[in-house]
């Protein structure tokens, strides 16, 4: 599984269960403590608001000690002497629990950083349940992304080649031969006036390193 998203998941569930046991020791935790993870959450807010196009690796750990740390003092300030409108706030981000509950994955993927979209977005189907997946690492600045190639197989998905260059936008695709176990088969790539044909073979991971991971 992808290291970003187990510790997403990490955090997340821990953030509620320490939520529920602060809540219900309350006494034992200092107002000064509960003061400085406030503070610390509302710099980290702003933090969030400054790097929300930057998609980077640090930007998805601000997110992630934002949330966790909101769904933490939800129970931490609720039963002491803070502004209601404070503790209103922090209890808002409990509502993320039922979302969680119908798609975790997306509740994920708002933590981390990345927006509250559809799980399904950035993937463009070639055949039956094989998907060109473009990340948002650029590759040059030619307009081109990497991509990696992957097979759905239920809840989880298989990553059978990465670092392939992708358009930001394409038209249509054209798979040229059949899909196996090789990929020794031809993937065209036709975006405006242009196209370009991949090798899917010299994309290919070796076998120690294909990946499994849960669906989004």
């Amino acid at each position: 599984m992808d290291f970003l998203f187990i510790s997403t998941l990490f955090f997340y569930l821990l953030s509620i269960i320490a939520s529920l046991i602060v809540f219900l020791f309350n006494r034992h935790v200092s107002i000064v403590f509960s003061k400085i993870i406030v503070t610390l959450h509302l710099i980290t807010g702003i933090m969030v608001l400054l790097l929300v196009f930057n998609e980077s690796p640090i930007t998805s750990w601000v997110s992630i000690f934002f949330w966790c740390s909101g769904i933490y003092l939800a129970g931490d300030i609720v039963r002491k002497s803070f502004p209601l409108a404070l503790k209103a706030y922090f209890i808002a981000f409990l509502l993320t629990l039922p979302v969680f509950i119908v798609s975790p994955s997306r509740i994920i993927q708002l933590v981390a950083g990345k927006g509250f979209g559809k799980p399904g977005e950035g993937r463009i189907r070639i055949v039956e349940n094989y998907f060109l997946v473009k990340t948002s690492e650029p590759l040059d600045t030619n307009g081109f992304f990497r991509a990696k190639f992957i097979k759905e197989m239920g809840f989880f998905h298989k990553t059978m080649a990465r670092d392939i260059p992708m358009p930001d936008k394409i038209d249509s695709t054209e798979l040229i031969g059949s899909i196996d176990s090789t990929l020794n088969c031809k993937l065209v790539l036709y975006h405006g006036k242009s196209n370009d044909t991949i090798f899917l073979q010299d994309f290919k991971l070796k076998p120690k390193a294909n990946t499994i991971t849960r669906r989004p």
